[in-house]
C-alpha cells in the first residue's frame, strides 16, 4: 500500500473509533475465557481417556488455549485495556495457559512487528537461516513432521525463542533479564504444581494432550501470516519495512466471521494487524472492510484459510522455508 492511502486509511480507522479499548468489554471477555478453560479442564479430568468426551475436551482446551495466547498477543500490544498495568496483569495471568512467558514474548513480538521480512533482525524468523545449513537427514526428518502436522516447529519455536530469551538476557548482563526470568517462572510454575496436585500421570494422559493439539492449532494459525514472505536480510535491506508497506511480507487468511471469533480472536486478521498492531481484535474485521474500500491490494495477500493451509501442508517446506532463504 502508498504511503498516502495508509494516511488516508488510518484517519478512517481513528474517526470510526476503531483505535480505542473498551475495559469493561476487555475484561468480559477475560473471564468468559478463563471460565471456559477451567470448565473445560475439570470436564476433561473427569473424562475416561481414549473416550470420544476424552477427544473432544482435548480439542476444545487447545482451542481455548489459543484464544489464551489471542488475549495475551493482545495485552503485548497494549490493546486490551487502557491501562498498561491491566495490560500486563492481564498477559501474565493468560501465560500458563498457552505456555508462553508474557514480558518474553511482548518483547521479542513487538521486534516481529519492526522488523517482519527482514528475516534475520526478526527473533520469531531468525532461526530459519541455521535451516540452511541442516543436513539430509534433518531435512528429510522436516519434511516428514511437516507433512504428518506434528507441532514440533511451533514447539520449538516457542521454547528457543520465548523460553530461552531470560537466559540469553542473562548472559549478556542486561538489565530486562529479571522481568524476563519472572515471566518465565510464573508460565511455568502452574504447571508444577498442577503435576505435583494431579500427579505426573494425570497430567502426561490428560493435560499434556490438550496441549499439543493447542500447539497444533498455534501452527496451524500462525504459519499462513508469513510463510514464504522472507525476501530481505540487513545485508539487502538494512532498515525495517513500513507499516503501510507490510503487506508485501504478511498474509491474511479469511474465516467466515463467528468461525474467526470462536477459533481465533480475529488472529487470522493478519495483514490488517501489522498495519495496525494497536487496533483490538474485535475491531479488525471493520478495518478488513475498509482495507478492501481502498483498492490499493497489489501486494496485499488474502487467502482462505483452509485451502491455503491445506496447500501448506502438502507443499515442501524445505523448499518453502530452507531453500527460498536468500
Amino acid at each position: 500500500m502508498n504511503k498516502a492511502t495508509y494516511s488516508t486509511l488510518r484517519d478512517r480507522v481513528r474517526s470510526e473509533g476503531l483505535f480505542k479499548k473498551n475495559n469493561y468489554f476487555s475484561a468480559a471477555v477475560v473471564f468468559i475465557e478463563l471460565s471456559i478453560m477451567l470448565a473445560l479442564v475439570s470436564w476433561l479430568l473427569s473424562t475416561e481417556p481414549m473416550s470420544i468426551s476424552y477427544f473432544l475436551a482435548i480439542v476444545f482446551i487447545g482451542v481455548s488455549a489459543f484464544r489464551c495466547f489471542a488475549l495475551l498477543h493482545e495485552c503485548g500490544h497494549r490493546a486490551m485495556f487502557t491501562s498498561q498495568r491491566a495490560n500486563t496483569l492481564v498477559g501474565y495471568l493468560m501465560s500458563p495457559f498457552c505456555l508462553i512467558p508474557y514480558a518474553c514474548w511482548r518483547d521479542l513480538h513487538l521486534q516481529h512487528h519492526r522488523w517482519v521480512g527482514v528475516i534475520d533482525k526478526d527473533p520469531t524468523q531468525a532461526g530459519l537461516i541455521k535451516l540452511k545449513e541442516a543436513s539430509f537427514i534433518k531435512r528429510q526428518a522436516f519434511r516428514w513432521v511437516w507433512w504428518l502436522c506434528i507441532p514440533i516447529p511451533s514447539i520449538q519455536l516457542i521454547f528457543s525463542v520465548f523460553w530461552l530469551h531470560p537466559f540469553r538476557l542473562m548472559a549478556s548482563g542486561s538489565k530486562e533479564a529479571p522481568e524476563a526470568l519472572l515471566a518465565l517462572i510464573v508460565c511455568v510454575l502452574p504447571h508444577a504444581l498442577l503435576i505435583l496436585f494431579i500427579g505426573p500421570w494425570t497430567y502426561m494422559v490428560f493435560i499434556l494432550p490438550a496441549m499439543l493439539f493447542y500447539f497444533f492449532w498455534f501452527e496451524t494459525v500462525n504459519f499462513t501470516h508469513h510463510s514464504g514472505l522472507f525476501p530481505y536480510t540487513s545485508d539487502n535491506h538494512p532498515n525495517p519495512i513500513p507499516l503501510y508497506e507490510q503487506d508485501q511480507v504478511s498474509r491474511t487468511s479469511a474465516f467466515s466471521k463467528w468461525i474467526s471469533i470462536t477459533l481465533a480472536y480475529n488472529f487470522n486478521f493478519h495483514t490488517e494487524h501489522h498495519y495496525f498492531p494497536t487496533v483490538p481484535w474485535h475491531n479488525l474485521p471493520r478495518v478488513y472492510e475498509l482495507v478492501q474500500e481502498t483498492n490499493d491490494l497489489s501486494d496485499y495477500h488474502d487467502v482462505p484459510f483452509l485451502g491455503f493451509s491445506a496447500k501448506l501442508r502438502t507443499s515442501d517446506p524445505v523448499s518453502l522455508y530452507i531453500d527460498s532463504l536468500n
